[in-house]
């Protein structure tokens, strides 16, 4: 009744990307209100995603986002872990793994987890764990399964219980590298 409206604009992107005015933009809301602030949000970011008038819908977008990083942090820390106890280097495993996927995710992350670099954190530990919950919840409402998210929970957990929660969220290969060390 005051004219004012809600848009739901989660972003995708680290805190270097945000710097850059490089972030990835899911709008969602009315139509007049969308394009009252597509001006200011092309200024944030490198690429707007409209996906209707659902605010939920750009929520659960970013959501599915997060939990598709969840997944990769849980497979490249396992695979990184399985090959450097066949003597293989991360790095170098990581070299053939972007060869195949081409990802900057990958190499991000990669790196970070080869080279140990966790702090300072572009997103830590306990907001994976934030972010895994609430794929989990997000789930759970429409009642779909995510059994890699629950893998990755227990991990997330587990690096919290060890005082990493403070670290980058590829840190989670951390919890990885205990478990392979348990017999």
């Amino acid at each position: 009744e005051k004219g004012q409206f809600f848009l739901a604009a989660p972003v995708l992107g680290r805190p270097d990307a945000a710097e850059k005015a490089a972030l990835r933009i899911i709008v969602a809301g009315p139509e007049e209100a969308k394009k009252k602030a597509k001006p200011l949000l092309e200024s944030l970011g490198q690429q707007l995603f409209d996906v209707g008038e659902e605010s939920r819908t750009a929520n659960v977008a970013k959501i599915g986002n997060n939990f598709l990083l969840v997944s990769m942090l849980e497979a490249l820390s396992e695979a990184f872990v399985m090959v450097e106890k066949y003597g293989l280097e991360q790095k170098q495993f990581l070299e053939i793994t972007n060869a195949l996927f081409g990802s900057p995710v990958y190499q991000n992350y990669g790196t970070i987890m080869a080279e140990q670099t966790f702090d300072p954190a572009g997103f830590t530990l306990k907001l994976g764990l934030k972010d895994t919950n609430l794929a989990l919840a997000s789930a759970e409402q429409v009642s779909a399964k995510l059994p890699t998210a629950e893998l990755a929970k227990t991990h997330f957990e587990s690096g919290i219980d060890k005082g990493w929660g403070e670290l980058d969220w590829a840190a989670l290969i951390k919890s990885v590298e205990l478990l392979s060390k348990q017999k």
